[in-house]
């Protein structure tokens, strides 16, 4: 919750203005006062426009609200580092260095979360043997959860009604896929395509929308490693 001192307060108002939860309001004797502090996501907007540094957010220093300026990217550059992206699924047997990967965990925390909840949180595996094993992991689960079912028409007919096309296709692709695996073909890549570095994003379970959070942090991974020259899936 963000605390206000009403001693370095100048009352310019810019923190009413910056607040989307309107957690503060005016007053006629000077500074602004925090009528809603409850509605306060931490969001530290008042506390970036705030040219008197009245404003704090308990826990995070000061120097974290370091002076930002809109890089000079043009539009259409970004649009075609978008336009651009491809699903890699075929990687090189080299590591991806750690600066890199500090770089693209750091775009990913700062991409916007519901309320600022700030609640994912990002495991790195390198460790092929570790990897292979959550591998099996995932596929078991998917084919307990349902997918060793789709073996029957019937309930392929079913699930691309229900489902739809596109999702009946792609989970029927995917049973096959494994089917075969279990048969006896090749395990490796089954998930990770063999790629050298994972990132998990995980999220609490209790938040309704750790999904979409997680998939804007992906999306922040995704596109700052097409810049890096890094291929990602």
């Amino acid at each position: 919750m963000v605390e206000l001192d009403i001693i370095k307060c100048v009352s310019c108002g810019q923190c009413i203005r910056a607040c989307s939860p309107e957690c503060f309001t005016e007053s006629a004797e000077g500074p602004p006062v925090i009528r809603y502090p409850d509605a306060c996501i931490s969001c530290g907007h008042c506390v970036a426009v705030c040219p008197a540094e009245a404003l704090v957010l308990p826990g995070v220093p000061l120097d974290m609200f370091r002076p930002w300026s809109r890089p000079d990217i043009p539009a259409e550059d970004l649009k075609e580092l978008m336009i651009g992206r491809r699903s890699i699924r075929r990687y090189e047997d080299r590591q991806v260095p750690e600066d890199k990967i500090r770089s693209l965990l750091e775009a990913a925390s700062h991409a916007g979360t519901a309320s600022n909840g700030l609640s994912e949180r990002y495991i790195v595996l390198q460790n092929p043997d570790m990897m292979a094993e959550l591998e099996l992991a995932v596929v078991d689960a998917f084919w307990r959860l349902g997918l060793k079912y789709l073996g029957n028409p019937l309930l392929r007919r079913l699930l691309a009604i229900f489902a739809g096309v596109e999702t009946a296709s792609q989970s029927t692709a995917f049973y096959d896929r494994v089917r075969r695996w279990k048969s006896g073909g090749s395990r490796k890549g089954m998930v990770f395509r063999n790629a050298p570095t994972v990132i998990i994003v995980e999220g609490l379970k209790r938040n309704p929308l750790v999904k979409s959070n997680a998939a804007l942090a992906v999306r922040n991974i995704e596109l700052l490693a097409e810049s890096m020259g890094l291929g990602t899936c």
